[in-house]
């Protein structure tokens, strides 16, 4: 066999040898981010509960635009927004998400639970979660 031919399949096989390595990493790669990520919930929850309104201080005078509306069930706030300005009146719009029913951890609202709304931070009113609202 001529010298030169050897090297040249030296090189090719080291080549060949590196795409296959290479690819071989990236399988293994790719089987660890799957096994990593979030395995999502079996069931999906129900559409949230949507409430809008307008929100007023105690005077009767608009609040600042940008004041959060925050919504809690029990001592977990699990929505919020922020007030704006519609016409002449200082309103907000939220949806309460509802709770993933395959977990433990409390993501929203179940049919029937009471959700405290609280106004730049103080308690102001109740509603109770219902699905599609």
């Amino acid at each position: 066999m001529h010298p030169m031919r050897t090297a040249t399949r030296a090189v090719i096989h080291s080549r060949r040898a590196t795409f296959l390595l290479g690819l071989l990493a990236l399988a293994l790669a790719a089987a660890g981010l799957a096994r990593a990520a979030a395995v999502p919930p079996v069931n999906p929850p129900p559409l949230p509960s949507s409430f809008y309104g307008t929100v007023k201080l105690q005077s009767g005078s608009n609040v600042s635009s940008g004041t959060l509306v925050s919504a809690f069930i029990g001592a977990t706030k699990v929505a919020e927004t922020a007030s704006f300005t519609s016409g002449s009146d200082s309103v907000y719009r939220i949806d309460v998400p509802a709770d993933f029913p395959d977990t433990t951890v409390n993501e929203g609202g179940r049919e029937g639970q009471t959700i405290t709304f609280q106004v730049g931070g103080v308690p102001v009113q109740t509603a109770v979660w219902h699905s599609t609202t």
